[in-house]
């Protein structure tokens, strides 16, 4: 899944997990994230939680680059876990946090929600050995995983920072940080450039969370995106929201090649 940080409220190991169940407020809004080791794999499954209820489930074969989504994921999970090596992080989500996680993830999000006492795990005993190998294996993905959080957090200030002035007029937050192409200069605007400003855009799907973070280097890309309904120009968007040119047109660059519009 595509997810946002969110604020990690229990950490336990895979043995642990039918505890971890019992141990969520009944209010509980967020994500539990298992990382396992099954039969000499590395598996990643996430399940998206919120009031008492799994709105959806993916697993991950971190191995092979497999997954898989929705009410096979979740017996996955239940099956493999009980005979897993692995660690097992709650994340508590705001509920801004919870509404991007679930706009992220739409497609896999279960039609109807599951109660979150129709999971149960058993617990198996594994060799000391076994188990010793298999922990080492997922610490070396935990600090990965580490390293992406820290990636995370500082883009989220980031965001935070843009956020706070999206009203100001483009002038106030010029100097902000913006990544330029090299060696570009305030010339007239090419032949392709002025294609870009009478165009009239529409999102042909959601943003994905790890694409709204690359989006933030972009001012006011948010309100820009909710303007494009395939009637108004690039031109008049950026009129109306007071936005330099160049920065809406390499905005439009970058939903095309990212195939959003």
């Amino acid at each position: 899944m595509d997810l946002p940080r969110g604020e990690r409220i229990i950490s336990e190991k895979i043995a642990n997990l039918e505890a971890v169940y019992k141990k969520l407020p009944e209010d509980f809004r967020g994500v539990i994230r298992i990382f396992m080791k099954f039969e000499g794999r590395l598996y990643r499954g996430d399940m998206l939680i919120d009031d008492g209820n799994i709105l959806g489930v993916s697993l991950d074969d971190l191995d092979k680059s497999i997954s898989s989504y929705g009410e096979r994921a979740l017996e996955e999970i239940k099956n493999k876990a009980s005979k897993s090596i692995g660690d097992v992080d709650v994340y508590k989500f705001s509920e801004i946090e919870m509404s991007l996680a679930i706009d992220s993830n739409e497609r896999i999000l279960f039609r109807r929600a599951i109660p979150l006492d129709r999971l149960g795990v058993e617990r198996v005993v594994v060799e000391e050995e076994r188990k010793k190998e298999e922990e080492e294996s997922i610490e070396k993905w935990r600090e990965e995983l580490g390293k992406l959080n820290e990636e995370w957090a500082r883009l989220e200030e980031k965001w935070k920072k843009l956020e706070s002035i999206k009203d100001l007029p483009v002038e106030s937050i010029k100097d902000l940080p913006v990544e330029q192409e090299a060696g570009k200069k305030a010339e007239e605007l090419a032949g392709e450039d002025l294609e870009v400003l009478k165009s009239r855009p529409k999102m042909l799907k959601g943003i994905g969370f790890t694409d709204k973070l690359r989006l933030l280097k972009f001012p006011r890309a948010s309100n820009v995106m909710k303007l494009m309904d395939g009637k108004k120009t690039v031109e008049e968007i950026a009129e109306e929201l007071n936005i330099d040119k160049r920065s809406i047109i390499g905005l439009m660059k970058e939903l095309k090649k990212r195939s959003y519009i």
